[in-house]
Formats: structure tokens, C-alpha cells, sequence
């Protein structure tokens, strides 16, 4: 039979948008989907599950990493914490989430990791290091970010909605300010073993903007705070 020509992989074009133009688009599609869910009262269940996404994709990447460090995390009890947390937060009323249940879904997940790495057989200090990544991964992903979907829906419409919207303008203004200006004049790497393509003139440009558009902000979201207390509130915002 005479050869074919090769099909072109449809992905690979994809793989060839360059990262600003993929910024864009991506920004374009989801970004008109999350203003709406944040500002419409009746989609709070839509935001809820875009946090919870965001949340999970963040978990596995996170796990990933560690692996690439020979580092197994247990992501079956993981997910489940992480699940379980979501709910929690979901149903966070005006006094805030339930620290007792927060506390008892840690200690579960922790006891469940200590006991999968048990059961796989795993050497002490193997054991050790597969359930601390677990358990930091659910921490610093979960816990954290699941505070988004408890400002969602514990507090008032008016004042979840000018919450998120204030952080979202300054976390994304402030991600593009340093990604567009790293690449623009970035010329001193920042922790080049960490993230190589992170520069000093992008954290500054970051730094600049978040503070910039915290300002804005005042006049928009928050004309009660005084524009010092504003420029404060990026200083709180997780990275």
C-alpha cells in the first residue's frame, strides 16, 4: 500500500499559540464566565464549581510536582479531604466554616494517608514523605483556596461579590503585570532553580499593579476603607 501523508494533529497547533495570545484567549472565554458567576446571585452554584476545578487541577498539579522529586502522595485519600473541605466551605453561613469539621477532616485525611502508605508497604521514611505531601497538598491548595467558595456563599450578595471581584482584579492584574513586563524587560532572575522565568523586574511590575489597581478599587468596590487600608488589603491576598 502506498504511504500516507501523516494527519496534523490538531493539538499541535495548539502548542504552537504562543503563551501571551493563549493568555488572552484563555481570558477571553473563561474570564466573561467568572465575572458572571460571581456577580449574578442565582449562579453561585456555577462558581462553586469552577473554584472546585481550579482547586482539584491545582491539587494533581501540585502532587506532580512532587513526584518529579520521587515523592508519592496518596491522591485517593487526597481528593476525598479535598472534596469533603469544598463541602464544608459550601455550606459556610455568616459566622464562618465549621473549624471543627475542618480540624476532623485533616486529622482524617492525615490517619488515612499514614495507613494507605502502611499498607503499600512502604519504607518509614518514604512513608512519612508520601503522607506529609498529601497532607500539605490539601492544606495549601484546598484549605486555602477553598475560602473562595466560603466568601461566595457565606457572606451578603452586595459584599462576596465586591470581595471576589477585588481579588481577582488584583491577583490577575498583578500576574499580568509581571508576566507582559518580565518579558518585555526582565533581565535578573528571581530564583532561576524555582521558576526560571520569573524575573526581579516582573515582581516589581506585579507589585506595582496589584497596588495600582487596589487603589481603583477603592472607588469602585470599597469607597468606606480609605485608599492606605485598600493598598493593604493586596499584602493579604494569597500568590
Amino acid at each position: 500500500m502506498p504511504n500516507q501523508p501523516n494527519k496534523k494533529n490538531p493539538l499541535s497547533k495548539l502548542a504552537q499559540i504562543p503563551p501571551s495570545i493563549a493568555r488572552i484567549l484563555t481570558a477571553v472565554v473563561l474570564l466573561p464566565i467568572l465575572i458572571a458567576s460571581i456577580v449574578i446571585p442565582k449562579l453561585s452554584l456555577l462558581f462553586v464549581i469552577l473554584v472546585g476545578i481550579a482547586i482539584i487541577l491545582a491539587l494533581l498539579e501540585f502532587w506532580l510536582l512532587a513526584r518529579k522529586q520521587q515523592i508519592r502522595a496518596d491522591p485517593a485519600a487526597g481528593l476525598l479531604a479535598a472534596v469533603a473541605l469544598i463541602v464544608v466551605f459550601y455550606f459556610t453561613d455568616r459566622k464562618g466554616p465549621d473549624l471543627l469539621t475542618l480540624i476532623l477532616v485533616v486529622v482524617l485525611l492525615t490517619i488515612c494517608s499514614l495507613v494507605a502508605a502502611i499498607l503499600r508497604g512502604a519504607p518509614f521514611d518514604r512513608m512519612i514523605s508520601s503522607s506529609a505531601v498529601t497532607v500539605l497538598g490539601v492544606l495549601y491548595v484546598a484549605l486555602l483556596g477553598g475560602h473562595l467558595i466560603a466568601v461566595r456563599t457565606g457572606f451578603g450578595s452586595q459584599l462576596s461579590k465586591h470581595l471576589l471581584l477585588f481579588f481577582f482584579l488584583v491577583l490577575m492584574g498583578g500576574d499580568s503585570g509581571a508576566y507582559y513586563a518580565g518579558k518585555t524587560f526582565g533581565r535578573h532572575k528571581l530564583a532561576p532553580t524555582v521558576s526560571p522565568g520569573k524575573t526581579w523586574e516582573g515582581a516589581v511590575a506585579s507589585m506595582l499593579t496589584s497596588l495600582l489597581l487596589a487603589a481603583a478599587a477603592h472607588y469602585w468596590f470599597f469607597p468606606e476603607l480609605t485608599v492606605g487600608a485598600s493598598l493593604c488589603l493586596p499584602n493579604v491576598l494569597p500568590a
